[in-house]
């Protein structure tokens, strides 16, 4: 059996958690707010994980870095939905632990391009409701437009490529079950809006293109690119962050002084 039908059994589990947002935005009565708050929930978790994946060493060589793009995308959704950078940048976020190696990297990435697989429905859908909100809010939906199956087969490769042995592809799968039950988790804690945030969608200068991803470079080299870092968290954010970390693993709460 393929690394990636592995996956898809050993995490089965956790899918129905995992696809709540998007099965209830397929239904007809999904608005434009829910769309809103499933784009904030998203990148919530999707920030954290790719900072994390684009720092380990060695990555590049399994995963093509344009992937881990799609964090970008929904802040140019959300700044659409007139976010500003300051209330981005406030969006709760799910504390990720250090991914080490190139076998939790992808392990952790497996949620988030399992996701992908459903955005083309999604998006013919929530265009068919509410075409004036989608039309300028659906960067993050289109990352991988019109070659959904391509990039999901990329990956599918990379991951036999670095599965190749038992002990590797245990790895794999143990940081993808890690990775549902952190979503899973914080999703319990996290506060899915920040406060007085607008509704209303506008038009930005330009549509972000599709993340075009051919399959995964083999070359040994070790250089990354930095150049997509986000900003760091504001101080009232990383407290939150640290304070459903300490929630999510069972530490005691810290006292104030």
């Amino acid at each position: 059996m393929r690394l990636v039908d592995r996956l898809s059994a050993e995490t089965a589990a956790f899918h129905p958690d995992a696809d709540e947002d998007v099965r209830a935005l397929l239904g007809d009565s999904a608005s434009a707010a829910d769309y809103r708050r499933f784009l904030i929930r998203t990148y919530g978790f999707t920030c954290p994980v790719e900072r994390a994946i684009a720092s380990v060493p060695g990555i590049e060589r399994y995963f093509d870095p344009r992937r881990l793009r799609k964090h970008e995308l929904l802040r140019r959704d959300l700044t659409s939905f007139q976010m500003t950078t300051e209330q981005i940048d406030g969006i709760s976020q799910c504390p990720v632990p250090m991914v080490d190696t190139p076998q939790e990297a992808l392990g952790w990435a497996y949620p988030i391009e399992r996701a992908a697989l459903r955005h083309t429905q999604l998006f013919h859908h929530l265009a068919a409701i509410m075409p004036g909100e989608v039309a300028f809010t659906s960067s993050y939906l289109k990352c991988y437009f019109g070659s959904v199956g391509e990039a999901w087969k990329s990956f599918g490769r990379a991951l036999d490529e670095i599965g190749d042995r038992p002990q590797s592809s245990r790895r794999v799968i143990e940081a993808a079950r890690a990775a549902y039950r952190y979503f899973r988790s914080w999703r319990l804690l996290a506060d899915e809006l920040p406060p007085h945030a607008p509704h209303a969608p506008h038009a930005p200068h330009a549509q972000a293109p599709a993340l075009h991803v051919p399959a995964p470079s083999h070359s040994h080299s070790h250089s990354r690119s930095h150049s997509h870092s986000q900003p760091p968290l504001s101080q009232a954010a990383q407290q939150q962050q640290q304070q459903q970390q300490r929630q999510i693993s069972g530490a005691p709460p810290r006292r104030a002084s």
